[in-house]
C-alpha cells in the first residue's frame, strides 16, 4: 500500500495537470489571488476604505470559488503576469479584516486568529473552515492551503498509520472525518513539509491530493462506503499507477 513518501514530484505533476483546463482552477482561482493582491496593495497604501472594499471583494471571490451546487462565475482571467505570484512570501504576517462585528486581526502563523473567521462572535456569516482556509490561502499562498473533504481524505489515506495512532482514526470506520481547524493544522503541516521536499508551492501539493481523491473509484449507490483501510488501499493503488520520478 502506498504512503506519503510515494507522492513524489512526477506523480504530483501528473495529478495537478488534470485540473489545469478546468475553469475553477484556471480562471476563478487566479482571480481570487489577484483580488488578494489588490487587498494587500490597499493595505500598503494605507487606504482604509479601499482595504475594506478589497476585503469584501476577496470574500466574494472566494465564495465564488467555493460555490457548491452551482456554476462558478468566470469573468476575468488573471495570470502570473498580473503580479499575483511574485511577492507572497514577502507579505506581512498579519492584517486586519472586516467581520460582522468590526475588525479582527489575522496572523499568518497564529491559529487562534484564523478561527475568528468562523467563530460565533466574530464570524463572516456563511464562512466555514473550508472557506476560511481558502481566504488564508489567498492571503498567504506560500504558507496556507485549502482544506476540503477530498484533500483531507487523501492526506489521511497516505498517512493512515499516523492518523490511527496520533489522530484516533478507526481503520474499520466507514464515515468521513469532519473538516475542522484541528485537522487543518495537521494537514497543513504535512503539506508544507512535502512542498519543501518537492521544491514547490503548498497549494500545488494540496491540489494534487484533491485530484488523487477524485480518481479513487467509489462503491456504487446503495453499497457500503469504504472503510479507511479499503480507501487507503484504493488511493494507494491509484497513486502507484502513476509514473514515479526516476
Amino acid at each position: 500500500m502506498a504512503d506519503w513518501s510515494d507522492l513524489d514530484d512526477q506523480r504530483m505533476k501528473a495529478l495537478v495537470v488534470t485540473g489545469e483546463d478546468r475553469p475553477g482552477f484556471g480562471v476563478v482561482w487566479p482571480n481570487v489571488l489577484w483580488t488578494a493582491q489588490l487587498f494587500w496593495q490597499a493595505r500598503t497604501a494605507g487606504d482604509h476604505d479601499r482595504r475594506i472594499e478589497t476585503w469584501h471583494h476577496l470574500v466574494m471571490a472566494v465564495g465564488n470559488f467555493k460555490r457548491q451546487g452551482g456554476t462558478q462565475i468566470c469573468l476575468l482571467r488573471a495570470s502570473a503576469e498580473d503580479g499575483i505570484w511574485s511577492d507572497h512570501y514577502a507579505r506581512p504576517d498579519l492584517c486586519k479584516v472586516q467581520t460582522l462585528t468590526g475588525e479582527v486581526e489575522l496572523r499568518r502563523d497564529a491559529p487562534d486568529t484564523w478561527k475568528l473567521l468562523t467563530s460565533d462572535k466574530e464570524c463572516v456569516k456563511g464562512v466555514d473552515v473550508a472557506t476560511a482556509t481558502t481566504l488564508l490561502s489567498a492571503l498567504w499562498p506560500g504558507t496556507h492551503v485549502i482544506i476540503d473533504l477530498r484533500d483531507l481524505r487523501a492526506s489521511i489515506g497516505l498517512n493512515l498509520a499516523e492518523a490511527v495512532t496520533g489522530r484516533g482514526v478507526n481503520t474499520d470506520n466507514r464515515r468521513d472525518v469532519e473538516v475542522s481547524w484541528d485537522w487543518y493544522e495537521w494537514m497543513r503541516t504535512k503539506i508544507v513539509s512535502k512542498a519543501v521536499e518537492l521544491r514547490t508551492e503548498p497549494l500545488t501539493v494540496e491540489r494534487a491530493l484533491y485530484w488523487l481523491d477524485r480518481r479513487v473509484k467509489r462503491p456504487r449507490k446503495g453499497e457500503p462506503k469504504q472503510s479507511w483501510t479499503e480507501y487507503a488501499e484504493a488511493l494507494g493503488g491509484v497513486l502507484l499507477e502513476l509514473e514515479p520520478s526516476s
